[in-house]
């Protein structure tokens, strides 16, 4: 799974929310009505359809540690000025996909500590934040996925669970990271680590907890 392309990962997860989204969204374009589902006039020949998606969420701290790459504590830095695609061509996963748009956000992270793994000073996450079906006015809508996700916060401290993601030849950094499954993070603020996760099953499998607890249940099960 570790070697998979990302976008072979993502698409069972997605597939089937994004075949529906065009479904309904061309049946909106399509329509006659004045006004859309979501009151916007059919003379936008661009329409945007907002769904939520499903997720990859670990059952317990355990499976968060065993399956990671790298555990790290530190604050977000900054937030990178480009964007990557990382739906790649399932033909040549070399390529980005031509049909397909998932934008990473990459996050450029101040180590503080490596709890797994080893590294420098900083590193580099991205985060799929939104998906979009390109579409060409008087053709079809566009398509977003877009509001589940959560961003991550600039001065912020944390705690990641990460893997490392296949280089790719249009990767803007050549080692980037990308979240295990959620929760991938945790917020670490006044003592306490509470996941920051879209996922509601992991919010509730995971409850926030003291940080030197969840640090101690990590090193536990790293000396086993």
């Amino acid at each position: 799974m570790d070697k998979k392309p990302l976008a072979l990962i993502l698409a069972p997860l997605f597939i089937f929310a994004i075949f529906a989204a065009v479904v309904w969204g061309w049946r909106q374009f399509s329509s006659s009505a004045h006004e859309t589902a979501y009151g916007q006039s059919n003379s936008d020949a661009r329409e945007t359809t907002h769904i939520v998606s499903d997720y990859i969420t670990s059952r317990s701290i355990e499976d968060l540690v065993h399956q990671s790459d790298l555990i790290a504590l530190g604050t977000v830095a900054q937030i990178a000025d480009i964007h990557f695609n990382t739906a790649r061509n399932p033909r040549d996963p070399s390529q980005p996909a031509s049909d397909l748009f998932i934008t990473g956000t990459i996050y450029e992270i101040r180590v503080e500590r490596y709890l797994k793994g080893s590294g420098g000073t900083a590193l580099r996450i991205v985060q799929s934040e939104d998906i979009s079906l390109p579409g060409e006015p008087g053709e079809a809508p566009n398509v977003h996925i877009s509001e589940s996700f959560v961003p991550l916060e600039v001065g912020v401290r944390y705690l990641f669970f990460l893997k490392i993601m296949e280089s790719y030849p249009d990767s803007p950094f050549p080692t980037l990271y990308r979240g295990t499954a959620e929760p991938y993070r945790f917020r670490l603020e006044e003592g306490i680590a509470k996941p920051e996760t879209p996922s509601r099953l992991a919010r509730d499998l995971f409850p926030a907890m003291k940080e030197d607890a969840l640090l101690q249940q990590i090193i536990t099960e790293l000396t086993k």
